[in-house]
């Protein structure tokens, strides 16, 4: 890996803000920041900084699928699960929450009746 250069210019307005260049090599950085008080900017708005890449490591998550019965589990995120198990398993998930699902009732008045809309 490489040292890099990385040249700040920021945001007059705003410090938070500005603009970013990467360079390969300290001649290069040099030779933009002259280009930059030449034409005008601030040395105050002008930073450099100087380092190495980092690597990085990337892990996958385990995925869980549940099932019900001996059918073959569909993973969450499979780019194409079989037709016809998709549409059990979405039809067995549909009759749960149906049977699940029952209105809140006290003297015969459902709560969410109480709630008109504006």
């Amino acid at each position: 890996m490489s040292n890099k250069v990385i040249v700040v210019v920021s945001d007059p307005e705003n410090a938070r803000q500005g603009e970013i260049t990467v360079v390969d090599d300290a001649d290069t950085a040099v030779h933009l920041v002259e280009t930059l008080l030449e034409a005008g900017f601030d040395e105050a708005r002008i930073r450099l900084f100087s380092g190495y890449q980092a690597q990085m490591e990337i892990s996958s998550r385990p995925v869980v699928a549940l099932v019900d019965g001996p059918s073959a589990p569909v993973a969450v995120g499979d780019p194409d699960p079989p037709v016809e198990q998709a549409v059990e398993v979405g039809a067995a998930a549909v009759k749960a929450s149906a049977e699940k699902v029952t209105p809140y009732m006290k003297d015969g008045v459902r709560f969410s009746a109480s709630f008109r809309a504006a």
